[in-house]
């Protein structure tokens, strides 16, 4: 049967009664999905537009600000990077540490009167990256053995304390203020740099764990160093016109570095440079480091800084003595035609350098310093406002703030002030048992095939002898005065302590071994 078509045209029924619009629903249809699509396309994209204005809004501003300051853009992105590689492999971190307390490098910044360098927080960074990786046992750890920090762990203690017992019983009419600020920053900032040492020797023991050669790569870097810096003292001592006798006085300062810290690195350069010069077999590695002693002992001659002429004399002494005596004999008999030289040399720089008369004054002030607080001491951190209150020095030197003053001049009569007659142990006792430390390492690396172990005992044998006596005119051979406005030339003392690191760490190496060697034997 066949249905009619009443619509004209295969056309749609006309609307009315319930038929739906099929056309205006599709029409509406698309206007929503185009809404949609409008809406969604606005979403995505105008977060980026928005973003892409402002870049290039910020990218000419802080264009402009690269171009007048590019430290405070590169330096960031630098530290990161030094940062993540110190993490990734701490005893780069430690040999990056080592160079960066040279004097090389500048200040970094400084909070009020503390000065910080590169190399005090990148320590503090190991020590915590190195604390994580021990306490996950992440890394196997080596640390020094107590009979070979016990005077250190003792300074330490003895500084809380003698700072507790200072607050009790402290002497009226000194006051509570450095200056503008309160003297508990000074102690704060003194009670830490007792425990710098430990901090040091225990980063440097637990990063050289299995990877021994970076000791030889740490003192080639200093000796590298320390030829450079030298080669910049006598170029700059001959483009100024200076004399031996007013080099110090006109120019303290070579760019950013003190001439203290510079001395400080040529003095362990020249220990270095020497004892492998003693060690050599062939002509020209002889030549080379005979040239590097002569460079680095000239610098420190130039630089006038007498404590560490001192230290570098007694240094080679004993590093002489004690590798030969037979060439320390020689070496004697040829000095004595030198003497007069020697003696005519000191009394010309006598007249020329009167302020160190002044000495004699600064140590009789610390032994009044010291009678205050006779038993712990004023605590460290404290000197300085007992000192300016009982200093008998003249008038025109009693304002601390400019001269530079308020400390005594002398490591040993710095401690007894500070810490009284225990501290004053604790500290002969540290280097009495770092001598043993470095004595029993050379003793013990007679064979050729351990020459690195006894060239590293007698460096520091020698580094600590001569500190030791130098001490005695500069108290900052060990450690730098407690005081903050001392911060600025807190890591020239860093370098000192890395080496003592390393020989701790090799005692403890042997102890390990001798006492394994004892378990066996009973089994």
């Amino acid at each position: 049967m066949q249905i009619a078509d009443s619509f004209p045209k295969r056309a749609f029924p006309p609307q009315g009664g319930n038929a739906p619009d099929i056309s205006t629903q599709l029409q509406q249809q698309r206007i929503e999905h185009q809404r949609i699509l409008v809406r969604r396309s606005m979403e995505l994209w105008w977060p980026r537009v928005v973003l892409i204005a402002l870049g290039g809004i910020l990218a000419g501003v802080i264009g402009q600000f690269v171009l007048n300051y590019p430290i405070y853009v590169f330096a960031p992105m630098g530290a990161l990077v030094i940062l993540f590689l110190i993490t990734w492999r701490v005893q780069f971190g430690l040999f990056v540490i080592a160079v960066t307390s040279t004097p090389l490098l500048p200040q970094a910044f400084s909070v009020k009167a503390l000065s910080v360098y590169p190399a005090l927080p990148l320590l503090v960074w190991l020590f915590f990256v190195l604390a994580v990786q021990v306490a996950f046992r992440v890394k196997e750890v080596v640390l020094p053995s107590f009979w070979a920090i016990w005077p250190l762990l003792g300074l330490a203690c003895l500084a809380i304390i003698s700072n507790i017992v200072v607050q009790v019983t402290w002497t009226t009419g000194v006051p509570h203020k450095i200056g503008n600020s309160p003297v508990i920053l000074d102690e704060i900032y003194g009670i830490a740099l007792f425990f710098l040492p430990l901090i040091t020797i225990a980063v440097t023991t637990v990063s050289l764990v299995k990877k021994e050669q970076w000791i030889e790569y740490i003192q080639t870097a200093f000796l590298v160093l320390s030829v450079l810096l030298a080669a910049i003292v006598i170029i700059e001592f001959k483009r100024i016109g200076a004399t031996i006798y007013t080099f110090r006085f006109s120019d303290p300062k070579l760019l950013w570095m003190s001439l203290k810290a510079i001395s400080q690195i040529l003095v362990l350069g020249t220990l270095i440079a020497y004892v492998r010069l003693l060690y050599s077999t062939r002509w020209r590695a002889r030549i080379m480091y005979g040239v590097a002693v002569l460079m680095c002992i000239g610098g420190v001659y130039l630089c006038l800084q007498n404590s560490w002429w001192v230290e570098a004399v007694i240094a080679l002494g004993v590093i002489t003595f004690t590798y030969s005596r037979k060439l320390f004999g020689f070496l004697c008999l040829a000095a004595i035609p030198l003497i007069p030289v020697v003696l005519a040399e000191i009394q010309k720089l006598a007249t020329v350098k009167t302020a160190d008369f002044y000495r004699l004054i600064i140590w009789k002030d610390a032994l009044r310093v010291w009678s205050k607080q006779p038993l712990f001491g004023v605590g460290p951190g404290n000197f300085w406002a007992y000192d300016q209150r009982f200093t008998q020095l003249p008038r025109y030197l009693r304002d601390f703030s400019k001269t530079g003053l308020g400390v005594s001049h002398n490591g040993y009569l710095q401690t007894l002030g500070e810490l009284g007659p225990l501290g004053l142990f604790f500290y002969l006792a540290m280097m009495v048992v770092i001598i043993v430390v470095a004595v029993r390492l050379f003793r013990r690396s007679k064979a050729p095939e351990k020459r690195n172990d006894a060239m590293l005992g007698l460096v520091a044998l020698g580094l600590v002898c001569g500190s030791a006596l130098g001490d005695f005119t500069s108290g900052a051979m060990f450690l730098q005065p407690r005081q903050v406005g001392s911060s600025g030339s807190l890591t020239q003392v860093l370098s000192t302590w890395i080496i003592f690191g390393c020989i701790m760490y090799k005692d403890q190496l042997w102890r390990m071994a001798r006492k394994k060697l004892k378990f066996d034997k009973q089994e």
